[in-house]
């Protein structure tokens, strides 16, 4: 019984019991006999890759979080890639970014930055990824400068990926319409952001 078999049906466990399932019940779902289904949560016997994404769509999970962060599957090659890693976080309900572009007259010497804004009730995972850049920043700099080791900085950055594991993101209802509807949504969004502005405007005249 190797350790990994044991944390994986510890995460098992207690995934099956935040879904208010009981043994017999993620058994019937799985369409496997009780007991095996003990034997996986307790760590018994080997979960087969194919057996465990199963599992993940059962209690609705990622199938990463029952065998661990593992950041070397993470593949950025080329520009597109770390374009498309920003695409998909754009389209996530749980974090929001701002993007600001400094104007310049000479458009190869303007700065870009992303702003997460850290105060931002609506985008509950925003507060801890501001905290944990922060920490980032702190580290990347103290290992430039040889005040830490990279073998800490690794450690750092592995203990982090995996204490926000159970961190799931969800995908936004993105609203594809046809031309007219989207034009009509357009124009009613316009008339609330000119009532806002005229609001703001009669406040400051009343000071």
């Amino acid at each position: 019984m190797s350790n990994l078999h044991i944390e994986i049906g510890e995460r098992i466990t207690e995934q099956r019991k935040l879904k208010n399932m009981n043994q017999t019940e993620f058994a019937v779902a799985l369409n496997k006999s009780l007991r095996t289904v003990q034997k996986y949560e307790s760590g018994e016997i080997d979960i087969s890759i194919s057996t465990l994404q199963e599992i993940s769509e059962v209690l609705e999970v990622p199938i990463s979080y029952f065998i661990g962060y593992d950041s070397t599957h993470m593949k950025i090659d080329c520009l597109s890639d770390v374009l498309a890693f920003l695409f998909k976080l754009n389209r996530k309900n749980e974090i929001d970014f701002k993007i600001e572009v400094e104007k310049a007259t000479d458009i190869h010497h303007r700065k870009c930055s992303i702003i997460i804004n850290s105060h931002d009730d609506n985008y509950k995972y925003n507060y801890p990824l501001v905290q944990t850049l922060k920490e980032f920043q702190k580290n990347r700099d103290s290992a430039e400068i040889y005040f830490m080791s990279y073998e800490a900085l690794d450690e750092w950055e592995e203990t982090m990926l995996n204490r926000y594991i159970d961190c799931f993101l969800t995908d936004k209802k993105i609203e594809y319409l046809n031309t007219t509807e989207r034009l009509k949504k357009f124009l009613e969004l316009d008339r609330q952001r000119v009532a806002e502005i005229a609001a703001q405007q009669n406040d400051g005249d009343d000071e």
